[in-house]
């Protein structure tokens, strides 16, 4: 006689329907952990903003008087240093001035970042990014250069032309060579009141006066020292322009400019980035030229390079916050306190992403550096960085660019 032997391994059915289950519960679990993470986040982020609004509502108690500015390195009697929790950033603003402040603003940190992977935005100080790519209007998700004011958002993508977003970075709308963009390649672009500016590759300067509707685009017929635009920056009535063929300046909102070049003590023909405060103009030079400044408006350049502590000859861009000078290079953060005369370098040891720095903003003693590696955020004046990455919902870790409100 033959006994019957009975199997008790699941099917293939059973194991697919508790495979179906497992899925489902896991879900379920994500979704309930995003959801407490971020009310655990929120709930940190307003504990931050009222604990900063009563030292500031303290120190107007003592002296009368708002701070000027947030500041935690070298820290003058007029300023104040709020220190928010570990990866929230926040904005403080004296009102109507920071010469005289008798109100102020205090919000995180709006951090938009441009990244090979679409334009990353903060509204949390930093904390987390969202994503927006092609899906909200962007031209192509190589975004090379961002600028904002206000609610008006700009993004230069290299190829995809000049993404405009009019409500807050939301969704955009792309212009391009139709509109009279001198080139749908873009390495720059600028917020400045009504006027919008694209320096293009190619294409020469691109000028709209209209939101952006129609561009104007200006070449060398109008001065310009070569029409490959790297860096756009106004200061007052002084417009700078850094190309490939030296520091394009105007006087007269972008109708003529004159060029300098190594003629006028810059390091090299090929200008990078610029940024200027009052007379005193910083360019970043390509092809090894180093870092140049000029204390006349442009006139005449004095040049620095390795030799007084850059870490490295190819300056990518500058910022400057009163005379503290930070010069992103191919070899690290290079850091100045007096005014350019010499520098100390800032690498991967002291926690930024990568060692090239392609963009740099500072507010206060906040840096914000665009590295190879990721988006890197000091507190400390550059002293040292914590590290921003696709973890944190980046894009991409390769970042281009950043623009902080």
């Amino acid at each position: 006689m033959h006994k019957k032997i009975t199997s008790s391994a699941f099917t293939i059915v059973e194991l697919l329907i508790v495979i179906v289950v497992i899925g489902i519960l896991a879900s379920l679990v994500a979704v309930a952990y995003n959801g407490i993470s971020g009310r655990a986040r929120d709930a940190v982020l307003s504990s931050d903003i009222t604990q900063a609004k009563k030292q500031i509502e303290s120190f107007y108690a003592i002296n009368g008087v708002y701070p000027t500015a947030n500041n935690c390195v070298n820290k003058v009697a007029t300023e104040i240093c709020l220190k928010a929790s570990n990866g929230i950033i926040l904005s403080y603003t004296p009102l109507p001035t920071a010469t005289n402040p008798t109100s102020y603003s205090l919000s995180p940190a709006k951090i938009y970042v441009g990244t090979d992977g679409g334009l990353s935005i903060s509204t949390d100080g930093g904390a987390t990014f969202t994503n927006k790519t092609t899906a909200n209007g962007l031209g192509s998700n190589s975004v090379y250069s961002v600028s904002a004011n206000g609610s008006t958002v700009t993004a230069a993508m290299y190829p995809g032309g000049l993404a405009i977003s009019t409500n807050g970075g939301a969704t955009f709308t792309n212009k391009t060579t139709a509109n009279g963009l001198g080139s749908n390649y873009l390495f720059s672009t600028l917020v400045n009141g009504s006027t919008i500016y694209g320096g293009t590759a190619g294409g020469g300067l691109s000028i709209s006066t209209d939101g952006g509707t129609t561009f104007t685009n200006k070449t060398t017929a109008s001065g310009l020292g070569d029409n490959n635009v790297r860096g756009v920056f106004v200061n007052g009535s002084m417009l700078y322009v850094a190309t490939y063929g030296g520091l394009s300046i105007s006087s007269d909102g972008g109708i003529t400019f004159t060029n300098r070049t190594t003629a006028n003590g810059m390091g090299t023909s090929s200008a990078l980035s610029v940024i200027a405060n009052g007379s005193t103009v910083y360019v970043g030079n390509g092809g090894g030229g180093g870092f140049s400044f000029s204390g006349d408006s442009g006139t005449t350049f004095t040049n620095k390079t390795t030799a007084s502590g850059l870490g490295g000859n190819d300056v990518l861009s500058v910022f400057t916050i009163g005379s503290t000078v930070y010069a992103g290079t191919l070899g690290g953060l290079s850091i100045s306190i007096d005014g350019g005369a010499t520098f100390t370098n800032k690498t991967t040891a002291s926690g930024l992403g990568g060692s090239s720095v392609r963009a740099v903003y500072g507010s206060g003693s906040t840096i914000y550096a665009a590295t190879s590696g990721g988006l890197s955020i000091s507190i400390d004046g550059g002293a040292t960085f914590t590290n921003r990455t696709i973890a944190n919902g980046l894009g991409s870790n390769s970042v281009r660019s950043v623009f902080v409100q």
